[in-house]
């Protein structure tokens, strides 16, 4: 059994085609993607025989310095499905600047992937819809520009030991990813300015009417999906500017209640000379005639000098 796998190994290593491959453009900032993957032989421009195992495209993520590139892996291998049940391939590495950067493996999830390459050996057939095992590479973005990169993993099934690879990056396509604006600070001076407009018995109404133009405005961009944090930054200013520039009312003038003064009688003017004067004699502080009274006369005589 042995002997007729190594002659079929040979045969599909003699008779693979050799691709003609373009190097991964340089990547423009913050992007997600697709590059397509060849697995050749180490240091050759002849695919590996277990090239058939993988997807014939990664996707590819571009954060910051970062590159985050999954490959998928036929798991299990239909010719072989009582192997590789922790994994059709582990211990995933790729060396680069020096250093060594291994990904991550995950055998749970299992999308379908594509099947590039008809392969007796391995059951499969091209066009194929098969389970896959994510690997998830995070490397500095600028590995995309290299046209290959060298790879061991560790092989689980048939030949079940470490098998170097250089990973062929190609055709690189990615979109710029736009992330989306921070609308924190918008919505509080939006929450701010909505209380500010309902003290309306304290500010002008002309400023009340220019701060709710601002907030108009500044919820138009808060309701967009798309808003730049260029604009919101801008209508957050506008808002923020619009509250600082409300007007109170004046203080009402209170009102002066003129002091009253009670009318007097004026006293009778005296002038020199003779007369009389009627009198009477009260009780002490009272207005009633005392018991006394009848004893004195109802008049006296005046002489002013």
């Amino acid at each position: 059994m042995k002997k007729i796998l190594s002659v079929m190994l040979a045969v599909l290593m003699c008779f693979s085609m050799i691709p003609s491959y373009v190097p991964a453009a340089e990547t423009i900032g913050d992007s997600t993607g697709t590059v397509d993957i060849v697995m050749n032989q180490e240091a050759k421009d002849i695919p590996s025989m277990c090239d058939p195992l993988f997807g014939g495209n990664g996707d590819v993520t571009v954060e910051g310095d970062t590159a985050t590139i999954k490959l998928y892996v036929v798991n299990p291998v239909p010719a072989f499905a009582d192997q590789g049940a922790d994994g059709t391939v582990k211990n995933f590495r790729v060396t680069y600047g020096g250093k060594e950067y291994v990904a991550e493996s995950d055998i749970t999830a299992k999308p379908n992937m594509t099947v590039k390459a008809s392969n007796p050996l391995f059951g499969l057939n091209k066009g194929d819809q098969v389970p896959a095992q994510v690997l998830t590479l995070t490397l500095p973005k600028d590995a995309l520009k290299e046209a290959s990169l060298p790879v061991t993993a560790f092989v689980n099934v048939v030949m079940m030991t470490d098998v170097s690879f250089s990973m062929v990056l190609s055709n690189l396509q990615l979109t710029p990813t736009v992330k989306p604006a921070d609308k924190a600070n918008l919505q509080a001076a939006l929450e701010q300015a909505d209380k500010l407009l309902k003290e309306q018995d304290i500010y002008t109404e002309a400023s009340l009417a220019a701060l709710a133009d601002a907030v108009k405005a500044a919820q138009a961009v808060m309701d967009q999906t798309d808003s730049t944090q260029e604009d919101v930054d801008a209508q957050t200013a506008a808002v923020e500017a619009a509250v600082k520039a409300l007007e109170k009312k004046p203080e009402p003038t209170p009102e002066v209640t003129p002091e009253v003064t009670p009318e007097t009688t004026p006293a009778p003017e005296v002038i020199e000379g003779n007369g009389t004067v009627d009198t009477v004699m009260n009780q002490e502080s009272k207005d009633v005639p005392s018991m006394c009274d009848p004893l004195f006369g109802g008049n006296g005589d005046v002489t002013v000098e």
